[in-house]
């Protein structure tokens, strides 16, 4: 499930009967596999601040008078809130709450898990290895190829490490925990109830009771709306002061066409291309603030069509978001040139302007913050992926032949890097395009994302 990229990280402790050892009637949780949307304002029209994942506690501060129905849910908008990354950031905003569950429901939810999606021993090594996070009272464990593991709580300077192992879907740990001025040894036995790419339930019975830990994986660092449009603003404004030394001739903005589907829930994975430069035909003179991200966004699929570039970079993208219609897919990309500055009709011949272009260390220097913004899964190059050769390490990964040319692909866990063919080379048919670089994301999904 692909969430708005905030770090919702939640803790659920409860025995058989009660959850918690206090009451908070506010305490309320996520019900909506897909993530529950966060807006300013109670009411549909709000704007999209973020996005909760699935089964994260959020406090419910106040609730807005009036009944509505959505998506045949009778409910009210509340405003909550709930706390990421550490004690003083938060998330808050209105949601719908006919997508949150008390304790109630949250126990019997977690029951049926618990009875129905027992894991075998091999899913539990192989899914466990990473970060898992409770929220509310800070708890991190950290599980390592290597079976050694490390578990904290925030923000105290309480610590445990030591080694890890799992036998009869039962997972052992053996360490020392710490303090500032003490150690000593430790044991845990807990039972490994459940475990999926995202969840993690473990139980452990003391004194009569069963008490529950679910952990939330956090794979990577998530971004929401505003933090990103943030990151754009700011990107926006270096790419401007870049200089040209032809008169008339402005740099290009680039980047995501719509952040909101960038984040959305509903784009599986985030998608980025890399060309060359933006071509204004015989004459390169551009527009002051020319903003390439926002022409795509605001132009029709009749326009895109036309535009053998843009077609090609919708029809590939498309493919890889199936569930997506072509013109949403499209919007959901992020789209950088290396070269800021326009060119003209020498797309052929152009690699020494592009090398230079490179080789500017604030131009090098926005190109890789992008990339780092964006945070993609998977990053596509028009011929271009040979120029990031000494900044991004692509040939750790499994090479393939993409058959295109001499061009490869290049698979790793974290990304998928294809360096393909420009898609305004006119040699190849746009299915022949389209084609080979989905049978390049699908050999990449099917082995390194399943």
């Amino acid at each position: 499930m692909r969430i708005c990229r905030i770090i919702p990280i939640s803790i659920i402790f409860f025995t058989a009967n009660v959850l918690f050892s206090q009451t908070n009637e506010n305490l309320m949780y996520v019900n909506a596999l897909e993530g529950l949307r966060v807006r300013t304002s109670p009411n549909i029209n709000g704007q999209r601040i973020g996005l909760l994942r699935h089964l994260t506690e959020v406090t419910v501060i106040r609730e807005d008078s009036a009944f509505i129905t959505l998506d045949n849910i009778r409910g009210k908008w509340v405003f909550v809130q709930t706390f990421y990354d550490d004690l003083e950031n938060k998330v808050e905003g209105w949601v719908f709450n006919g997508y949150l569950m008390n304790r109630n429901e949250l126990d019997n939810y977690l029951s049926k898990i618990i009875v129905e999606q027992k894991s075998p021993q091999n899913n539990i090594v192989q899914k466990i290895i990473g970060s898992w996070i409770m929220n509310n009272n800070r708890e991190v464990y950290e599980f390592r190829i290597n079976r050694t593991y490390f578990w904290g709580k925030v923000p105290t300077s309480l610590g445990e490490d030591g080694k890890w192992y799992v036998e009869d879907s039962k997972l052992f740990l053996e360490g020392v925990i710490s303090d500032l001025d003490w150690s000593e040894k430790v044991s845990h036995v807990y039972q490994v109830n459940f475990i999926g790419d995202s969840i993690l339930i473990l139980t452990l019975s003391s004194q009569g009771s069963i008490m529950y830990k679910v952990y939330f994986k956090e794979e990577e660092k998530m971004l929401s709306i505003n933090e990103l449009e943030k990151k754009e603003e700011e990107i926006s404004m270096r790419i401007k002061a870049l200089k040209s030394n032809t008169e008339g001739v402005y740099p290009v903005i680039d980047g995501v066409i719509d952040i909101e589907k960038y984040l959305d829930v509903k784009t599986k994975y985030r998608i980025l291309w890399i060309l060359k430069e933006v071509n204004f035909g015989d004459n390169p003179k551009s527009p002051s603030n020319w903003n390439m991200a926002d022409f795509y966004k605001n132009a029709t699929l009749d326009k895109i069509k036309k535009i053998l570039t843009a077609k090609r970079m919708m029809l590939a993208t498309a493919r890889i978001l199936s569930n997506l219609d072509a013109l949403e897919a499209f919007e959901s990309i992020a789209c950088i040139n290396i070269k800021k500055l326009p060119g003209g009709n020498h797309t052929k011949d152009n690699d020494t302007e592009i090398q230079q272009a490179y080789n500017d260390p604030e131009n090098r220097k926005i190109l890789l913050d992008q990339i780092e913004a964006y945070s993609p899964d998977i990053v596509i190059c028009g011929n271009t992926l040979q120029y990031f050769e000494k900044d991004i390490p692509f040939r750790q990964g499994e090479v393939k032949s993409i058959e295109m040319g001499n061009h490869h692909y290049f698979c790793t866990k974290e990304r998928l890097y294809i360096n393909a063919f420009h898609p305004a080379y006119l040699e190849i048919t746009d299915n022949g395009y389209t084609e080979k670089i989905y049978n390049a994301f699908s050999y990449w999904e099917e082995k390194y994302r399943k």
